[in-house]
Protein backbone atom coordinates (compact mmCIF):
# COMPACT_ATOMS: atom_id res chain seq x y z
CA UNK A 1 0.00 0.00 0.00
CA UNK A 2 2.67 2.80 0.79
CA UNK A 3 4.77 1.84 -2.55
CA UNK A 4 1.20 2.47 -4.30
CA UNK A 5 0.99 5.33 -3.16
CA UNK A 6 4.75 6.58 -3.45
CA UNK A 7 4.98 5.34 -6.76
CA UNK A 8 1.99 7.31 -7.85
CA UNK A 9 2.91 10.70 -5.68
CA UNK A 10 6.10 10.47 -7.94
CA UNK A 11 3.83 10.07 -11.04
CA UNK A 12 2.09 12.75 -10.10
CA UNK A 13 5.08 15.26 -9.39
CA UNK A 14 6.78 14.78 -12.22
CA UNK A 15 6.19 16.99 -15.27
CA UNK A 16 6.96 16.64 -18.47
CA UNK A 17 8.07 18.22 -21.56
CA UNK A 18 4.30 19.20 -22.91
CA UNK A 19 3.15 20.59 -19.43
CA UNK A 20 6.55 22.77 -18.86
CA UNK A 21 5.96 24.62 -21.98
CA UNK A 22 1.97 24.54 -21.22
CA UNK A 23 3.21 26.65 -17.81
CA UNK A 24 5.94 28.71 -19.82
CA UNK A 25 3.20 29.84 -22.39
CA UNK A 26 0.59 31.07 -20.11
CA UNK A 27 2.98 32.88 -18.05
CA UNK A 28 4.53 34.31 -21.37
CA UNK A 29 0.82 35.29 -22.46
CA UNK A 30 -0.48 37.05 -19.07
CA UNK A 31 3.00 39.20 -19.20
CA UNK A 32 2.32 40.58 -22.12
CA UNK A 33 -1.50 41.31 -21.42
CA UNK A 34 0.32 42.96 -18.05
CA UNK A 35 2.61 44.64 -20.27
CA UNK A 36 0.35 46.04 -23.09
CA UNK A 37 -2.50 47.15 -20.55
CA UNK A 38 0.30 48.48 -17.88
CA UNK A 39 -1.30 51.74 -16.28
CA UNK A 40 1.83 53.45 -17.65
CA UNK A 41 1.07 52.71 -21.27
CA UNK A 42 -2.66 54.28 -21.21
CA UNK A 43 -1.72 57.54 -22.49
CA UNK A 44 0.31 56.65 -25.32
CA UNK A 45 -2.27 53.92 -25.92
CA UNK A 46 -4.93 56.93 -26.15
CA UNK A 47 -2.51 58.96 -28.32
CA UNK A 48 -2.14 56.83 -31.08
CA UNK A 49 -5.59 55.50 -31.11
CA UNK A 50 -6.27 58.84 -32.43
CA UNK A 51 -3.94 59.40 -35.30
CA UNK A 52 -6.42 57.85 -37.99
CA UNK A 53 -8.96 61.22 -37.14
CA UNK A 54 -6.15 63.76 -37.24
CA UNK A 55 -5.83 65.87 -40.51
CA UNK A 56 -3.27 65.28 -42.13
CA UNK A 57 -0.73 68.47 -43.12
Amino acid sequence: MVLAVSIRTEQMMSLNGNEVYLVVLIASFIGIVWWAFGASRKRRFERDGKIPFTEAD
